[in-house]
């Protein structure tokens, strides 16, 4: 009995190493550093940076129909999570590729739609599943310890490519994507396993088993769903502004770039603080806390002239900003227990991409309109506080012995 206790726990700690080497090495790899082929890859073939980033826009549509749509159809098809993971990689591996032997915007538009569908294939929707079998009393912590790893391998990451594409080229670059994918894809094969029965009840069970829309008729789903929307507008889309809104302020490149590396540093060590956060003291402080202080964060940066406001920002701002890959996850528990939330989180996907496709648009828009990003500021806290409100309002939901008593 002692012995059987000692191997469950050795699987533990393999599955756990196995998803932090699916964020750390895989996604920090190929998706988080993946604007860095930008220049060089559009100087060569020759494409316009325009229609290079336009890809980005039609990776994110695709993905839309591909995985947030019919995640529960492609989950039952290929039996299970863990599949699901290796179909990811699989992806990462076309992909990188198709990057590699890039000579058109056609094959361009390739690797970017399968590593955008592979980092959500191989994201929350699947991993949470995974680590929700292995350590359903400390999930929140494992979450955001291997979540955490996206952005930490992307900041590492980030100075190894950059180095392959100034000494060997884009090219070689790619190629050594492909290598270092394909070792991770032989090592989860063998290490990940879906839960601690074998996969029995991970998702191979319900390999004939119908997508479950009931939650279309709970209220809670509305609720987030809603909440999910307006998300991005804060939590994806002032990252990508914040540099440009410090250099209007006066502050140079440099700056900016240290101020946003800060942020990201405290984005990392703030997802294990979410996790931690939400299994003591519960999804709704957890909550609260971090959106407040998403909310701080964007109100410091109207003064964003003062050099110690911005690391205010930097610190406030990126601990709130840790909420943002953990909000479905630890939600969806919370609102739909006994439900399968992998099913439920592709369905709740779609309101996020919706609300990234509209997010930029509509904070240039206010910008043109207004000449001053002071606006757009106070929109961005003003769509926080919304979130927080709708988030209060999804209830509990019953527990499946609590609905059958």
């Amino acid at each position: 009995m002692e012995n059987e206790s000692i191997n469950q726990n050795k699987r533990r700690i393999m599955v756990l190493i196995a998803c932090m080497v699916i964020t750390f090495i895989c996604s920090g790899m190929c998706y988080t550093p993946r604007g860095l082929y930008t220049a060089q890859v559009c100087e060569e073939l020759g494409i316009t940076r325009s229609a290079y980033n336009l890809s980005y826009s039609v990776a994110s549509i695709v993905g839309l129909f591909v995985i947030s749509i019919n995640f529960a159809t492609i989950r039952n098809f290929l039996g299970g999570y863990k599949n699901f993971i290796l179909f990811a990689l699989t992806l990462y591996i076309i992909g990188s590729v198709s990057g590699w032997f890039s000579n058109s915007i056609v094959t361009v538009y390739i690797s970017s739609i399968c590593i955008y569908i592979g980092y959500m294939s191989c994201g929350s929707l699947t991993l949470s599943n995974i680590l929700g079998n292995w350590f359903p009393d400390r999930f929140g912590s494992t979450m955001g310890l291997v979540l955490s790893g996206t952005t930490m391998g992307g900041a590492i990451f980030s100075r190894i490519l950059s180095r392959w594409i100034g000494s060997v080229g884009w090219r070689i670059s790619y190629r050594n994507q492909v290598i270092v994918i394909a070792v991770c894809f032989v090592f989860i094969l063998f290490a990940m396993k879906e839960s601690p029965d074998g996969g029995k009840n991970g998702g191979k069970d319900k390999k004939k088993s119908k997508p479950d829309r009931s939650v279309l008729k709970d209220k809670n789903f509305y609720l987030l769903g809603f909440a999910v929307l307006l998300t991005p507008f804060a939590l994806q889309a002032l990252p990508l502004n914040a540099p440009t809104i410090m250099q209007d302020a006066g502050n140079s490149v440099e700056q900016a770039g240290t101020i946003t590396s800060v942020m990201l540093v405290v984005c990392s060590l703030g997802k294990i603080f979410s996790g931690w956060l939400n299994d003591h003291i519960g999804v709704v402080r957890m909550r609260n806390i971090l959106l407040c202080s998403a909310i701080v964060g964007v109100l410091c940066l109207i003064f964003a002239q003062n050099r110690l406001i911005l690391y205010a920002y930097s610190i406030f701002f990126g601990l709130g900003y840790s909420i943002a890959i953990l909000f479905l996850p630890f939600h969806v528990r919370y609102a739909f227990p006994g439900k399968d939330p992998g099913e439920i989180q592709g369905m709740l996907t779609a309101f996020t991409m919706v609300g990234s496709f509209v997010a930029n648009p509509t904070i240039s828009f206010v910008y043109e309109k207004t000449g001053s990003y002071t606006p757009v500021l106070i929109f961005l806290a003003c769509t926080l506080a919304i979130v927080m409100a709708l988030a209060n309002l999804v209830k509990p939901g019953k527990k499946p012995e609590a609905a059958a008593e």
